[in-house]
């Protein structure tokens, strides 16, 4: 460890606002530097530092040590901590800047850190303070959904994280760990994954803090209690989401509790445009699916997280739902804006004494799933409080229902405290449908779908009971299907006096004075929500996303830039005149500068491309293969299992009156859609085969000409999937599955042709099968 001796470093002639003026300065330039009394940090310029063995560079194990980071020189260029150079490659980062332990009353003022997996760690620093920082351009994982298809492997599981999982896999900008009295304000956090994490935090104070257009959370939570989180921007912290094609969030939050945060105050904070808005969990403890702590005293009677108040909030735009809160008691939502989020406005399963109150909930449940959707989707709740709150245009106001969830009702966690759908109240509220926003709702996933008020259902028709509904106004505008209420035998609720109006809750002295409730009014509106392979676009500078990568195409989306946009070709074979560069103005509604590239080649073979883009200053170069053939396809409805029945399920190819198809790709998102409804086969060639978007087959074949070398076979697939090249199995998940990629190499010695065989089934539900050739080196 260096140890920086400051009592002989000269003192800095111009130190920064707010500290003494008498404080030293040290040039940093080494990796393991121990500061051990306050001064002011200089970092040449350009410098870079890595944190070779993931402990930290600089080091504070010291009480009352306040440390800034000099400006420089020019203003225009402050000095960074920089451990790795910044060039797409933000999946690649390691290590951490700055690493506080076991010193408390630390103030760490004006960082500018970038390029570590963990910008600042902190663990056991009560009184630790972090304020005015940039803490971007740290790790984040490399997606592989596409606007066209959503792939599993970008969710996130935060459902572990006593082992510090969160930390070590996802990385964050600030991580504070096991600390007490804990201030972080102002500080920026862009272009990474994690915003602030708080393991185990209490008694702390997060305001005026900005940790937006990132690929995670926000701010996550774990086991942190008693804590003031206000006046925050935390907007589109997301990822799984393109518009009108899949929504489902993938687990990123603006903000994120899991496993008992208690009686936390949230107020006045932005966390639109999020994969949730705010997405809370009981914990995997608290419901008995790890073991209980050994205190004797520990109880599974009400454990969650719990007493929580949110005050104040826009939690809008999200591709899944604006607040969720699962398994957990006593929490209030009042007076927050939750408008056009994608699923439901609050999912609040298997929770109680929730009181829901006075909020304005707007257009929500678009793109539902089943019978997901609308504003307030409640099941498993008991003694929730639901009124005073503006449901205007939802696909449904509040919907209660009682299901058969094998397993979860002999959690321990959930059995203690279970009481049925029973004591839940709903009064007072105004309940609104015009029909001039119904067209919103249109598309299959609405298909059949009447617009309701109040909807009660029960599996069962014994485990409603008490449930309240009184004095709520309903107002259908214009012509549509609209029930006010829909009770399924034995729900009907008991109809009495409205209840006196619930007080506003208590809160304490809120810390901060920024306003970002309403700050982006330009960004409303999910179509905003446009992501590449990092995350999403902050509306700020150019980007530039692949689209679409068949075999015989390649489509890119360009936004942020004014110019139309010229190619320019590097000389990477000898058939580089004959590639086809289209870029065309995309016009699409409130989407300004969007521009789409299509590359393409005209002849058989394989073609690698190398081309740069610019426009107004902006320039990316673009790299792939595209290779073109032919797909000889069969395409038929099967009778035969090819999980327990395979020899009889292939022989069903041989049929002579199942369809035959010849393809330039085999690339086709089905998702809950059939062959004919993406345009594979005509309406008529689906009803007289009776293909329709499950239980289909498809049987592949191409031959192409390959130089030799090594290449790289990628599959998406949903459900089975078999792959054989010249006659040897190479891919092979044949069972029933989400979207999954898959990808083998192959090694040809010399030139030669490559047949690939491609079998594939669809069980039902999501569908989707891709096959793509690329070289591997």
């Amino acid at each position: 460890m260096h140890t920086l001796l400051l009592s002989a470093i000269t003192a800095c002639a111009a130190a920064q606002p707010d500290l003494p003026s008498d404080l030293p300065t040290i040039t940093l330039t080494r990796d393991d530097t121990a500061i051990t009394e306050s001064c002011l940090i200089r970092i040449p310029p350009g410098t870079i530092i890595q944190d070779a063995n993931n402990n930290g560079v600089i080091h504070i194990e010291t009480d009352n040590v306040t440390i800034s980071f000099h400006e420089g020189d020019d203003p225009a260029v402050p000095l960074s901590l920089t451990g790795s150079e910044i060039n797409d490659n933000w999946d690649t980062f390691t290590g951490i800047g700055v690493r506080v332990r076991n010193a408390s009353n630390v103030t760490l003022r004006n960082l500018r850190i970038r390029g570590y997996k963990v910008a600042v760690l902190a663990t056991n620093t009560p009184g630790l303070t972090v304020e005015h920082a940039d803490l971007s351009d740290n790790y984040r994982q490399r997606l592989r959904s596409t606007p066209l298809r959503e792939d599993a492997s970008d969710w996130l599981y935060p459902h572990d994280n006593d082992d510090r999982q969160w930390v070590t896999s996802h990385g964050a900008a600030l991580c504070v760990e096991r600390s007490e009295n804990v201030t972080i304000k102002n500080i920026t956090v862009r272009r990474g994954q994690n915003g602030i994490i708080l393991d185990r935090v209490n008694h702390s104070e997060i305001y005026d803090n900005d940790c937006s257009f990132l690929s995670g959370w926000g701010l996550a939570a774990w086991r942190s209690s008693d804590n003031i989180i206000s006046r925050n921007a935390f907007d589109f912290c997301v990822r799984g989401h393109s518009e009108g094609v899949y929504n489902r969030g993938q687990d990123s939050a603006g903000i994120l509790f899991f496993e008992q945060c208690n009686r936390n105050t949230v107020a006045h904070n932005s966390a639109t445009h999020s994969g949730d808005g705010f997405f809370g969990f009981a914990g995997k403890e608290a419901l008995g699916q790890t073991p209980k702590p050994a205190d004797a005293d520990w109880s599974y009677a009400r454990v969650g997280c719990n007493d929580n108040i949110f005050v104040g909030n826009d939690f809008s735009d999200s591709p899944a739902h604006g607040w969720e809160m699962t398994f957990s008691e006593g929490n209030v939502l009042h007076d927050n804006t939750i408008a056009r989020n994608a699923i439901c406005g609050v999912w609040a399963g298997y929770s109680s004494d929730t009181r829901i109150t006075s909020n304005t909930f707007s257009l929500n449940g678009a793109m539902p799933y089943g019978q997901q959707g609308g504003a307030i989707n409640i099941e498993h709740g008991s003694g929730n409080l639901i009124a005073g709150n503006m449901f205007l245009h939802n696909t449904t106001a509040v919907r209660l229902w009682w299901d058969n969830d094998t397993g979860l009702l002999d959690l321990p966690g959930v059995n203690a405290a279970y009481r049925g759908v029973t004591g839940n109240t709903i009064t007072d509220n105004l309940i609104r449908v015009h029909k001039r926003f119904m067209p919103m709702f249109n598309g299959p996933r609405h298909e059949g779908r009447v617009f309701k008020g109040i909807w009660f259902q029960d599996e069962s028709g014994t485990r409603f009971g008490s449930n309240t509904v009184a004095d709520n106004r309903f107002n259908p505008i214009g012509r549509l299907e609209f029930a006010e209420t829909d009770y399924e035998e034995g729900t009907e609720p008991d109809n009495r006096v409205r209840a006196p109006k619930p007080a506003d809750p208590v809160l304490p002295e809120l810390p901060g004075d920024s306003e970002p409730v309403g700050a982006r009014p330009e960004l409303r509106g999910r179509k905003n929500i446009v992501m590449d392979e990092w995350g999403p676009w902050d509306h700020q500078r150019p980007m530039l996303r692949l689209r679409e990568r068949t075999a015989n195409k390649a489509v890119y989306d360009l936004f942020g830039v004014s110019e139309q946009p010229t190619p320019s070709f590097e000389p990477v074979s000898a058939n580089v005149t004959h590639t086809s560069v289209l870029v065309e103005p995309f016009v699409e509604a409130n989407a300004p500068f969007h521009h789409r590239v299509t590359i393409t080649h005209p002849h058989p073979g394989v073609h690698p491309y190398d081309i740069t883009i610019a426009a107004d200053g902006f320039s990316k170069r673009l790299t792939g293969t595209l290779i073109n053939t032919t797909w000889h396809v069969q395409l038929w409805s099967y009778e035969h299992d090819p999980l327990t029945d395979y020899p009889a399920w292939r022989a069903e190819a041989d049929d002579q009156n199942i369809l035959r198809l010849t393809l330039p790709a085999l690339d086709f998102n089905f998702q809950s859609r059939s062959p004919a409804d993406l345009g594979m086969i005509t309406n008529e060639q689906a009803a007289n085969t009776g293909i329709t978007h499950d239980r289909f087959a498809i049987l592949a074949t191409t031959t192409i000409p390959l130089t030799a070398g090594r290449w790289r076979i990628r599959t998406l697939s949903d459900d089975g999937i078999r792959v054989h090249a010249n006659g040897t199995t190479i891919i092979e998940r044949w069972t029933i599955h989400g979207p999954t990629p898959d990808e083998a190499i192959v090694t040809l010695k010399k030139d030669r042709e490559l047949t690939l065989e491609v079998e594939h089934f669809e069980r039902d539900g999501w569908a989707a099968i891709s096959v793509t050739i690329e070289p591997a080196d």
